[in-house]
């Protein structure tokens, strides 16, 4: 499909801009290693600027980091889709790193660095993948960025893509946290399913065959993340337009409803369909890294009573 050809030329170059910087992105990496070993709050980057011939430093702090080592996943799906590497479990725990940067905005207020369309494509592979209290974190910063949006949305997200977090969080949810619950209710009064979008997303949960509605959905998915000429909206970056998230989430949850999901087949999720049965073990860094943070985040709430 031409489509998905473009989406991977967009691969390769996010893939060139980070090599290109290599520097850089080794100094986020020990960054955060430092983060997790000594507690370090802020971390300065310097490099000699050949343009302006000078020398020029940034400031980063943890959220920084985290959004900055967020963007590497795509060496890891140009291995996975290209090179078809065995290395699934380590893509989705670069997933682990946005998680992450909701944590920071919970309990630090430091903001996250994606627009709407990422971050629920990263509430879907929480869903998906991660704890209850990694989903709950990661709704709340999405409630707070849709509610901040909400006159702003365009239509194509408002009837599809924002109705499923609401849809998927109600089917998910068993809390008893009575500020979340009225937040799904609203979202659900908030934002209506067009109804050809509804219709698919009914039969994931319903329907024994589902190859007609997944190439609707990945066709769809295709369609709306497709740059257009002239176009002067927000684009994903291709690490969205390339995991169709929404198609995992839906798929994994029909997995876990023991529904099948053999006999589906399009260009667009077939790399992924033969992982889609298997939980993902969190690393070894993302645990030390969610343990550096919530150390943190005690030490404050303690500091402030």
């Amino acid at each position: 499909m031409k489509e998905i050809e473009q989406f991977y030329r967009e691969l390769e170059s996010a893939i060139n801009f980070i090599l290109e910087d290599k520097e850089y992105y080794d100094f986020i990496d020990n960054a955060l290693v430092d983060y997790i070993e000594n507690a370090t709050n802020k971390f300065i980057y310097e490099w000699n600027d050949d343009f302006f011939e000078k020398k020029c430093k940034i400031t980063l702090n943890i959220n920084a980091l985290l959004n900055e080592k967020s963007s590497t996943i795509v060496l890891l799906l140009r291995d996975f889709l290209m090179e078809k590497k065995d290395n699934y479990i380590e893509l989705i725990n670069y997933f682990y790193f946005s998680v992450l940067e909701c944590y920071c905005e919970e309990y630090f207020g430091n903001k996250i660095e994606k627009n709407l369309n990422e971050l629920i494509a990263v509430y879907f592979i929480t869903l998906s993948y991660f704890s209850l209290d990694d989903q709950l974190v990661v709704f709340k910063s999405l409630i707070k960025n849709i509610k901040a949006n909400n006159e702003f949305i365009d239509d194509k997200f408002s009837e599809t893509l924002i109705p499923l977090v609401f849809y998927l969080s109600k089917k998910k949810s068993n809390s008893v946290n009575d500020k979340l619950n009225n937040d799904i209710e609203w979202g659900i009064k908030e934002f209506n399913f067009n109804l050809k979008y509804k219709k698919i997303v009914d039969g994931f949960f319903h329907n024994e065959d589902i190859s007609s509605l997944l190439n609707e959905l990945c066709n769809y998915h295709i369609s709306i993340n497709y740059p257009k000429i002239n176009s002067t909206e927000n684009s994903n970056h291709v690490i969205y337009k390339l995991i169709p998230c929404e198609v995992i989430v839906l798929l994994r949850m029909r997995e876990l409803n023991k529904l099948p999901i053999n006999n589906i087949d399009h260009q667009l999720i077939n790399r992924f369909k033969m992982f889609l049965n298997k939980d993902i073990p969190l690393s070894n860094f993302n645990r030390s890294l969610r343990k550096s943070i919530l150390h943190k985040a005690l030490h404050k709430i303690s500091q402030n009573h």
